[in-house]
């Protein structure tokens, strides 16, 4: 091998040991796009990931100031009922599909692995007159700072790692059919073990003292 080749296979090595985890950019997590007839469970909390970036989705209902599971399932609408994305649904009852504020407030938490900024919702609405909230995490609660939304389309620049969208108690219903955030994740670099370095070193010093003596 020469010397040159051997220096660009070194670089290249480097390059790929190196290589950041997760590129920056807009992530879009489109919803709507099933690929089933009908709406169907995805459990109390399912995970979809874009870009390397993994969000976690799960299904809430509300506690006094509090949220909880409360048994309901993160439901994914169908084909058959026009593709409107994501719900809430309590299994084994007569409970629609939709984030519904009938009776308990329920909502959708969304979460993930670390800081993004939100940049969009965009939601589907059962009637002209509905609305949902949007609270983010603040501390040990969460702080609601979007309240009675009637745009089906929100433009944002919130930094957060977990927001909630519901409905309340006025009889409200939504689904959530995409959403988009930003995230900048360059700082984060895969760094090898120190065995990793030092054995990389020996094999480019062998492979200099093998051209040398040839």
């Amino acid at each position: 091998m020469k010397l040159k080749q051997l220096k660009n296979l070194l670089a290249a090595s480097s390059l790929a040991i190196f290589a950041p985890l997760a590129s920056a950019g807009v992530v879009v997590y489109d919803f709507a796009d099933v690929d089933h007839w009908y709406g169907k469970s995805l459990g109390q909390s399912t995970q979809f990931t874009e870009n390397g970036l993994t969000l976690t989705v799960s299904a809430l209902q509300q506690q006094g100031s509090g949220w909880i599971d409360g048994g309901r399932d993160v439901w994914h609408d169908g084909n058959a009922w026009g593709a409107k994305g994501l719900g809430v649904k309590l299994p084994g009852t007569n409970d629609n599909w939709e984030i519904d504020g009938w009776g308990a407030s329920e909502g959708l938490k969304f979460s993930f692995d670390w800081e993004v900024e939100l940049t969009s919702i965009r939601t589907w609405f059962g009637d002209r007159n509905d609305d949902w909230n949007l609270s983010i995490r603040d501390g040990d609660g969460w702080d609601t700072i979007l309240d009675d939304a009637y745009s089906a389309q929100y433009e944002s620049d919130i930094s957060t790692r977990e927001f909630i969208l519901w409905a309340d108690h006025r009889n409200d219903s939504f689904t959530v059919k995409n959403i988009s955030v930003h995230h900048d994740d360059g700082d984060k670099v895969s760094v090898p073990e120190p065995s990793t370095i030092t054995l990389l070193a020996l094999g480019f010093a062998g492979l200099l003292f093998s051209r040398r003596r040839t």
